[in-house]
C-alpha cells in the first residue's frame, strides 16, 4: 500500500467566497461537487466565472482528479482542454508517480475500500466533510500497470452502462406518456 501524499499532489480547489455565480460568458467552467457524485469523467460543465484574479496553479489539467471533501467523497476523472477551476469544496489530485494510473486512482477512491477508508477518516458530527491530511494518508494498492487499467476501464465502461441505461429508460417513458397522450385524443 502507498499513502495517496506519495502518489499525488493534493489542493484544494478556488478559494470561491460563497456561491458561483454563473456567469455565461466567463472564461472558466467550474466545477463543483454536484457535477462528481457521478463518479465518471468529467469534460465539460454549464456553469462559468472569471475569477477577478487567477493564479495557474487552480487551472485544472488533463487527468486531474476532482475529490468531494463533504457529503458523498466521490472521485471523478476530469478531461478537458478548456480553463476550468474546481470550487473549493473539492480537492484536486494531480498524479505524479508513474506507478499509478489516474483512472485507478478514481476507480479505488469509489470502490468500497476507498470508501470505507474516507468514511473512517471524516469528522465526527452533523457535517460530514473529510480534511486534506485525512486524504493524505488514504492507502492505495499498488497493482501492475495492466491491472490498474483493466480495472479502471471496466469501471468507466459499468459507469456508461448505467448512464445509457437511464437515458433508455427516461425515452421509453416519453414514448409511453406519448402513446398515451395520443391515444387519449382520439
Amino acid at each position: 500500500m502507498t499513502q495517496l501524499c506519495d502518489i499525488a499532489e493534493i489542493r484544494a480547489g478556488y478559494p470561491f467566497r460563497g456561491s458561483v455565480p454563473d456567469m455565461p460568458d466567463g472564461l472558466c467552467q467550474v466545477i463543483q461537487p454536484k457535477d462528481v457524485f457521478g463518479g465518471g469523467i468529467i469534460d465539460k460543465v454549464a456553469l462559468h466565472f472569471t475569477p477577478e484574479r487567477l493564479k495557474p496553479d487552480y487551472l485544472l489539467k488533463d487527468k486531474d482528479i476532482l475529490l468531494s471533501s463533504r457529503g458523498e467523497f466521490k472521485a471523478a476523472l476530469y478531461k478537458g482542454k478548456c480553463k476550468t477551476l474546481a470550487s473549493n469544496l473539492l480537492f484536486v489530485l494531480s498524479v505524479r508517480n508513474k506507478s499509478f494510473l489516474p483512472e485507478y486512482i478514481v476507480f479505488y477512491l469509489n470502490s468500497k475500500s476507498g470508501q470505507a477508508q474516507m468514511a473512517a477518516r471524516k469528522n465526527p458530527g452533523a457535517l460530514q466533510a473529510i480534511v486534506r491530511s485525512g486524504i493524505e494518508s488514504l492507502d492505495v494498492p499498488l497493482l501492475p500497470i495492466k491491472r490498474q487499467k483493466l480495472l479502471a476501464e471496466t469501471y468507466f465502461l459499468l459507469l456508461r452502462g448505467k448512464e445509457l441505461s437511464q437515458r433508455l429508460a427516461e425515452e421509453k417513458t416519453k414514448l409511453l406518456e406519448l402513446a398515451l397522450n395520443t391515444e387519449i385524443k382520439k
